[in-house]
């Protein structure tokens, strides 16, 4: 019941926020969805760096660096 509480008040928040300050918040749901595409991209990133660290490290140890 909370999250559908929850839910339903944050849907009357945005009404009220479009309405009031003509923010549109389909157009803001999609920029969310693009951080949040962003946001995958740089974890992925990342990851891979780390990855590559490691190797390196490890490279550096079987030279005796």
């Amino acid at each position: 019941m909370g999250l559908l509480l929850d839910a339903t008040l944050g849907k009357r928040v945005e009404q009220y926020l479009s309405y009031r300050h003509g923010i549109d918040f389909m157009t803001l749901e999609e920029l969310r969805r693009q951080l949040d595409a962003l946001d995958q991209q740089l974890l992925s990133i990342i990851a891979e760096r780390q990855a590559l660290g490691t190797e390196i490290a490890r490279a550096k140890r079987e030279a005796g660096l």
